[in-house]
């Protein structure tokens, strides 16, 4: 995928076609920044950015992420690779597939998936439903070309209406040996394991900054991130700080993400959401 090229005039029309077909929906800054930092991981080097960051695009359908994520996939396409190694990921929603209806999740959402992923409505903790959609994420080689299979995924989305704070529940049937085993992410903090029956839970944690385009990384910031102690992404109009808490698991063959940001709830609180979706019916 060679995404160092300008758009053309078509893609420019495209672009143009894309953002007024989804003009009454609205995207926040932090959506955006997030966004932007994952085209800067393609521009520079895709290889080096962390599996996590480039397979979970998490949940980013607003105007502003369905229009260029559009673009960006369409502008980015090559043939597919001859080597047939899988170096990195990258996803895009489904536009029209967003829900806000819990039960069409199963009725409408379920039926175009390879697999059947569990999850609930609400869970004890106040955390209710609120949205759900798919995605579609491929593999890509050393040179960002598409290759091998596209996974059709399923995001679910939470809200605690009393705080306010946000939770996102995303699951894929990508195989566990699509990824290195001994894998560690270096950003990766407070990692802890925990086990349901024979699933195993990791839970981490992630510290990251997100600045403008011109904002120039400081040494200490540098050193930081040489340590692993912080992830840097560049596109959001002003510099915000947000901490990450997610975790993860294989279940029948199903992966699921359950995260979120600057989170009040403990990482026991998260282990209980988790096996809470592992038990549902």
């Amino acid at each position: 995928m060679d995404c160092q090229k300008y758009p053309t005039e078509p893609d420019r029309k495209i672009a143009a076609a894309l953002h007024h077909a989804v003009d009454s929906m609205e995207v926040s800054s932090f959506a955006e920044a997030r966004l932007m930092a994952k085209i800067k991981d393609y521009k520079q080097d895709g290889a080096n950015a962390s599996w996590k960051e480039r397979i979970f695009m998490k949940r980013f359908s607003k105007r502003f992420i369905v229009a260029f994520c559009a673009v960006f996939c369409l502008m980015c396409m090559t043939a597919m690779a001859a080597t047939g190694i899988v170096h990195g990921w990258h996803s895009h929603n489904i536009i029209g597939s967003d829900t806000k209806v819990y039960v069409d999740v199963a009725e409408k959402l379920l039926p175009q998936l390879e697999y059947t992923p569990k999850s609930v409505e609400e869970f004890t903790n106040g955390f209710t439903f609120e949205s759900a959609s798919l995605s579609v994420s491929q593999g890509t080689d050393e040179n960002h070309n598409d290759i091998g299979k596209q996974y059709t995924n399923c995001d679910l989305n939470y809200i605690n209406a009393e705080t306010g704070e946000e939770l996102n529940l995303y699951t894929d049937s990508i195989p566990q040996t699509a990824f290195p085993a001994d894998y560690v992410d270096p950003a990766a903090k407070n990692v802890i394991t925990q086990t349901v029956g024979d699933i195993t839970i990791t839970y981490s944690e992630y510290q990251y900054k997100f600045v403008p385009p011109d904002y120039e990384i400081s040494a200490e910031e540098q050193a930081a991130m040489d340590r692993g102690d912080l992830v840097m992404s560049y596109g959001s109009a002003e510099v915000e700080e947000k901490y990450l808490k997610a975790a993860d698991w294989y279940a029948d063959g199903v992966h699921y993400n359950l995260f979120g940001w600057d989170l009040t709830l403990t990482a026991d609180d998260i282990f209980t959401m988790a096996e809470e979706i592992i038990n549902a019916k």
